[in-house]
């Protein structure tokens, strides 16, 4: 696996990792189970991305989705 080119993620990773960050605050707080995905239908966010976990640093699919 390479490394980022000066050590920087492109663009969209670099959002992803700031808005999951705050997301996922949000979902602690609010009892959603750790490693959910933070981003929901609800919040009107890649709605596709709600079957998926995040796990050891990999968008995972959600069993049964």
């Amino acid at each position: 696996m390479s490394e980022p080119v000066a050590g920087r993620l492109p663009a969209p990773t670099r959002v992803f990792a700031l808005q999951a960050m705050f997301d996922g605050m949000d979902a602690r707080q609010a009892g959603a189970p750790l490693g959910a995905c933070p981003y929901s239908a609800s919040k009107g966010r890649l709605q596709e991305w709600g079957q998926y976990w995040w796990v050891r640093g990999w968008w995972r699919p959600r069993a049964g989705a």
